[in-house]
């Protein structure tokens, strides 16, 4: 056995898009349960253990993707059915409802149970080896589940959480406690033929002891003498805090509850009204060991991350509390931002040596999500129009400005010049001066002499009185016509 505790909580600040929600052992190897927060996809994440070192090592972990469920649910490792299947090649995951808003109770994934091959890491659904049941009164979430195993057979457990209410519109604590037989495949309410009765329970925990015993602890209860017990009716008002001080211990083999309060010292008299949430429990070496998690004060109720390791001795029946220690022997900070710690027994230190993986997924063959997440979707598709209508206004100003160019030159580098007239002494020949405008002065270029025939012109014989400005050319004035000189004018092309 590893001689180390390990935990995977959600933290209500990361510094990661991922949400550790589970973790199992198997050999060498420690498997991490998460959800990315970005695709909503779970995965898993393999490290490589090593301790027989000074200081606990691993490798920075390889991850496979898995499958993406139905919201109001989550994924969790389930260690009970590896130990009744005989299959240690296989991890078991099943689906519990966590948020009753959410989840959809006609959903398939409401008795949902998967498997993983440990030797390819290839998910699967798979039919459940448990039988469904159509017990009333049977929890939907914050129940416990514990499997005992002694010289009686194997068998779940299922105490407290909470059962739909009688007009289906709500929820109820329930103090039910439900046993499955795996060698009958039978479930049995055990309600009738217990000996005593334990509160109604919620968000708790249980640990299994000596195969026989179910400890249940922490969590919420509903407290109310004022109301029918049987009644299926729930107000915030009645509910309280489950002190750590106040143990429910079930025998398994009796079916007798008994209640047993830990008497509290001046010590630990602020721990009292404190409740615990999201922390790992974990037995060794008969005794209980809780660590991390969330703690509120029930007067302020203000929650932080708990710093602070709880170790119940289960046959002195108290609780001591020691503060979390660094490996550099520093106080440890709560892991705010890291959402997985490791708690080495023989160094009595908290290390953060786990780290994600470089690949975000190595497993090309394992079922994925078919969708994209709806908000890239729409940036896609609000990006891919604006591109468009960008290129439309774009494409329609550049063909106007060419249109209008090719109509008139706004702005030519050189305007010319183009004079046509025809002679008084001979109609069939016409004069053609071409020049250039250059800061303002005209400069001749050339002078023709064309035969009508070759040159279009109006028909009209109109008469026209001009004057022809001073030209120059080379530097030399060229003759100014009489002013008032009245020639036939044929064609008047202009200045372009």
């Amino acid at each position: 056995m590893l001689v180390y505790l390990h935990i995977a909580y959600l933290l209500p600040t990361t510094s990661f898009n991922h949400n550790f929600i589970s973790t199992t052992i198997r050999d060498n190897k420690l498997y991490t349960l998460y959800e990315n927060s970005a695709t909503e996809i779970y995965q898993v994440i393999v490290y490589e253990v090593n301790e027989s070192l000074p200081s606990y090592t691993s490798t920075n972990g390889t991850a496979y993707s898995l499958i993406k469920i139905d919201r109001g649910f989550r994924l969790e490792f389930f260690d009970p059915l590896e130990n009744i299947e005989r299959n240690h090649n296989k991890l078991w995951l099943i689906s519990r409802m966590y948020n009753i808003s959410e989840a959809d109770i006609s959903s398939t994934y409401l008795n949902w149970v998967g498997s993983i091959n440990c030797n390819d890491m290839k998910f699967s659904s798979v039919p459940s080896p448990i039988k469904n049941h159509s017990l009333n009164n049977f929890p939907i979430t914050g129940h416990t589940i514990n499997l005992i195993t002694n010289e009686h057979g194997s068998a779940l457990y299922i105490i407290g959480g909470l059962i739909r209410s009688n007009n289906d519109i709500g929820v109820a604590f329930t103090n039910s406690t439900f046993k499955y037989n795996f060698t009958t495949n039978e479930w049995i309410d055990l309600a009738p033929l217990s000996n005593g009765k334990l509160i109604r329970i919620n968000s708790h925990k249980t640990v299994a002891i000596n195969n026989r015993y179910l400890v249940s602890f922490s969590g919420n209860i509903y407290n109310s003498s004022s109301l029918d017990p049987s009644s299926q009716f729930t107000t915030n008002e009645y509910i309280v805090n489950n002190s750590l001080y106040s143990l429910w211990v079930f025998d398994t083999l009796t079916y007798i509850w008994k209640n047993i309060r830990i008497d509290d010292n001046i010590i630990d008299q602020k721990l009292f009204n404190l409740n615990f949430s999201e922390f790992s429990v974990n037995l060794y070496k008969n005794k209980i060991y809780a660590l991390g998690g969330i703690v509120t004060d029930s007067e302020s109720e203000k929650s932080n991350n708990y710093k602070t390791l709880g170790i119940l001795d289960i046959e002195l029946k108290k609780w001591s509390f020691s503060n979390l220690y660094n490996e550099d022997g520093n106080e440890s900070t709560g892991g705010r931002g890291i959402q997985f710690h490791v708690f080495d027994l023989i160094s009595q230190r908290m290390k953060y040596t786990l780290k994600m993986p470089n690949t975000q997924d190595t497993n090309q063959t394992i079922e994925k999500s078919q969708g994209m997440p709806a908000y890239a979707l729409a940036i896609i598709v609000v990006g891919s129009t604006l591109l468009i209508l960008y290129l439309i206004y774009y494409f329609c100003i550049k063909s106007i400005r060419d249109r209008l160019n090719s109509i008139i030159n706004l702005e030519p580098k050189e305007p010319t010049m183009i004079e046509i007239w025809s002679t008084p002494g001979d109609q069939n020949i016409e004069q053609i001066i071409m020049g250039s405008n250059k800061k303002g002065i005209y400069i001749i270029t050339d002078t023709l002499t064309k035969f009508k025939p070759q040159l279009r012109y109006s028909q009209s014989n109109t008469f026209y009185e001009f004057e022809l400005i001073e030209l120059y050319c080379d530097g030399i004035s060229i003759e100014r016509l009489p002013e008032r000189d009245s020639i036939e004018q044929s064609s008047l092309i202009g200045h372009e």
